[in-house]
């Protein structure tokens, strides 16, 4: 039987006409979730979605990842299933990844239906690139130094609110320090190499750099001369000339392992921990040679730190340990703070010397005023504070999303308080 063209013509119209009516139908009989842009408020991030094409709704879960590289879902939250938004805690977290996981019954089967992803980022608090162990302040420039366990070191804009430059050191930065030579301000950062590197402290090039022979654990600057404390039991205590490079004096006892802070208001006078319980004054000449020590051995009730010291303005005494434990610098005990169940983990102080900012271990900065050693303010920290610096009336907050005694951290930021 032959067909005619006439027919076959209406024959495959027919047919894709029918064609069109099922993929039409297909489409419609699809479910589709959209997940709209997340916003922010107070401590919430608001999910608003739309399911579209149906009704008959199993199951939702809101699928969530921290993960940078956005692999895999650290967490699954059951939403109720006639719910069309939802408030999430805030992550102390730089991105958050958001998806919705939807079931539902067509009629014949059960589907699983996904939503587009979105992303939050977090704009209320400044993150770091790298977890700092070291930080330094210069309240002329409102310039934060941070340095890096991996041999990072960074300049963060308080101002601007940035990191302005990032260098890779090639050693640990465990402590740097400002210092203004020949009048421009550099950084000197001790190495474990027994180095000494000095950078340009506007734009991180180094300018120079000394080898000393031993690791240096700490570094005091002063009139281009440079005090040492270093790893070597033979060396423990050094001075060089910073034009020179030359070694002016070395003593193979005082100061092996101890920090080292000069006194403000002194050339030549120094004060030092070395351990929990022993602390020393150091006397130089103006040539760098030791001429005086006063060592002072205290009873375990009065707790030192050499790696929490920190000297007033004044000059005429000095903080150390998680109490905060307060000496003169004629090594005479003195106070220690009301720290109540809190731990201290950092110190600066206010232009008027009347207050000490201390960062603790409960998400909170606390001040204490120098006249009578009594807690006057607590500031709330979104994270655990690793430094704090008081910059003009802001204080500046070093914080880590988990708590610094633990090594494992790796999320730092800059907090305002």
């Amino acid at each position: 039987m032959k067909i005619s063209s006439h027919v076959l013509v209406v024959l495959i119209a027919l047919l894709s006409a029918a064609s069109c009516k099922k993929k039409e139908q297909t489409k419609a009989e699809e479910y589709v979730v959209v997940l709209d842009t997340p916003s922010a408020s107070g401590t919430d991030v608001t999910l608003k979605w739309t399911v579209l094409g149906g009704k008959n709704i199993q199951s939702i879960q809101l699928e969530k990842s921290i993960d940078t590289t956005y692999n895999s879902y650290s967490n699954t939250i059951a939403i109720s299933n006639d719910a069309t938004s939802f408030s999430d805690t805030l992550t102390m977290s730089r991105y958050v990844r958001y998806k919705l996981r939807v079931q539902v019954y067509d009629g014949s089967v059960t589907k699983t239906v996904y939503s587009n992803p979105q992303v939050f980022v977090r704009s209320d608090i400044d993150f770091i690139p790298f977890a700092p162990v070291s930080a330094a302040f210069d309240d002329a420039t409102h310039y934060v130094y941070l340095g890096g366990q991996q041999g990072q070191l960074a300049i963060y804009d308080a101002a601007s609110r940035k990191i302005l430059k990032s260098i890779e050191t090639g050693s640990g930065v465990y402590r740097c320090t400002l210092a203004t030579h020949n009048g421009k301000k550099e950084l000197y950062i001790p190495r474990s190499d027994g180095w000494v590197f000095i950078y340009d402290a506007a734009t991180l090039d180094q300018v120079d750099q000394l080898n000393i022979g031993a690791q240096v654990t700490s570094l005091a600057y002063n009139n281009g001369k440079l005090f040492l404390s270093t790893s070597d039991y033979n060396k423990g205590l050094a001075v060089y000339d910073q034009e020179t490079k030359a070694e002016i004096f070395d003593t193979s006892y005082y100061g092996y392992g101890m920090q080292l802070r000069l006194l403000p208001g002194t050339n030549t006078e120094l004060v030092a921990i070395n351990g929990s319980y022993n602390c020393a004054k150091l006397k130089f000449n103006a040539a760098g040679k030791l001429t005086t020590v006063q060592n002072q051995n205290f009873t375990t009730s009065y707790q030192m730190s050499p790696t929490l010291f920190e000297v007033f303005p004044s000059g005429d005494k000095f903080i150390t340990g998680n109490y905060g434990t307060i000496f003169s610098s004629d090594l005479t005990y003195v106070s220690v703070l009301p720290h109540g169940m809190a731990y201290l983990n950092s110190f600066d102080f206010d232009e008027t010397n009347s207050l000490v900012y201390c960062g603790t271990n409960q998400q909170e900065v606390h001040a204490y005023s120098l006249n009578n050693y009594l807690l006057q303010k607590k500031l709330k920290t979104k994270g655990y504070p690793i430094a704090v610096f008081y910059d003009k009336g802001t204080v500046l907050c070093v914080s880590s999303g988990s708590n610094y005694s633990s090594t494992s951290y790796t999320l730092s930021f800059i907090e305002r308080l």
